[in-house]
């Protein structure tokens, strides 16, 4: 954002945050492409060898980085009173004769009961990651979010707090936008507690400093009765 002489604020640059669901959103794996013809095949080979059916959990360890809404194009994936399961579907030339659908007949032997009744289970194994839940790595256009805790204009430099991080991130007064970068507190805006957008730059020299912020974006909301965009608080 540039201020202009006229004291009107001009953009100069969007970057545009994908949220969850809303609006025109893409559903989950609508453009997700489908399965190869040898994935598949090796997919049922493993089936096969676990009885027609498995765990989603214990398959999706074996086979990762694919999703749900791609399996069941194949496969029938259906929630039991044991977890969720991936079978063979019925009338699959390979599923085994005489197959029920779910149930403890077609349990491996880690999943039946034990003598005590209760399901045995995987502890080194997580449960399916859901579609709109993966990790993904801070880059441009994919920035970490958060609120300034505490900068002093004086001394040059801020602490960012982010929600469920127990680290500040520090950042330096040349991390800020140039027309937020005076040395006098009268001569800008308070900062305490506005959001910000920030790109981080990882720490490599192994030296414990903790995270820091190379470039601090401030949020801006709209106010309707006076027309203009002003900081965003919490």
């Amino acid at each position: 954002v540039k201020i202009m002489k006229d004291g009107k604020l001009r953009a100069q640059r969007m970057t545009l945050l994908q949220g969850r669901g809303g609006g025109q959103g893409h559903h989950r794996g609508e453009d997700l492409p489908p399965l190869s013809d040898d994935l598949v095949e090796e997919m049922v080979d493993f089936l096969v060898d676990q009885g027609g059916g498995c765990n989603l959990g214990k398959f999706t360890a074996k086979f990762t980085k694919v999703k749900k809404s791609q399996l069941q194009k194949h496969f029938d994936v259906a929630s039991f009173s044991s977890g969720q399961r991936i079978e063979l579907p019925e009338g699959h030339p390979a599923r085994p004769e005489g197959m029920e659908r779910g149930g403890e007949g077609n349990m491996s032997d880690d999943e039946a009961p034990d003598e005590e009744g209760s399901v045995k289970e995987e502890p080194e194994e997580d449960e399916p990651i859901d579609d709109d839940e993966l990790s993904i790595p801070p880059n441009p256009g994919c920035t970490p979010f958060g609120k300034i805790r505490s900068y002093d204009p004086a001394k040059g430099y801020g602490f960012i707090v982010v929600e469920g991080r127990s680290e500040d991130v520090y950042f330096p007064r040349s991390a800020l936008p140039a027309n937020f970068q005076a040395k006098k507190r009268r001569e800008m805006p308070e900062l305490n507690g506005v959001m910000v957008a920030f790109e981080e730059i990882p720490d490599e020299s192994g030296a414990g400093k903790g995270p820091k912020a190379s470039k601090v974006n401030l949020c801006l909301k709209w106010h309707e009765s006076d027309q203009c965009y002003l900081l965003k608080r919490e």
